[in-house]
């Protein structure tokens, strides 16, 4: 017949059994605090991106937009091209 453990080693086991589960279970409270944390942060950063986004978006179109052309007219700068010559028949 197998060795069976004792008492005092079945009580031994289970104390170190129960250390072991505290620890765990201490570890998996710092972990999901830890994803808490870090989804909360993926959040801000997310916003963050999206709003500099945004602003980039907007720049470009303030910039580059169909209104850019008509901002430069009205502060009184020359236009490039000259009807007479886009109007003109080639020979």
């Amino acid at each position: 017949m197998k060795n069976m453990p004792t008492y005092e080693e079945l009580l031994a086991q289970n104390s170190a059994l129960k250390k072991q589960v505290k620890y765990l279970e201490n570890q998996n409270e710092k972990a999901q605090s830890e994803i808490k944390n870090l989804t909360l942060q993926n959040k801000e950063l997310i916003a963050n991106y999206n709003w500099i986004l945004e602003q980039l978006k907007l720049s470009k179109k303030k910039i580059y937009g169909s209104s850019a052309e008509k901002i430069a007219e009205d502060y009184g700068q020359l236009n490039l091209f000259n009807e007479a010559e886009l109007e003109r028949q080639p020979l």
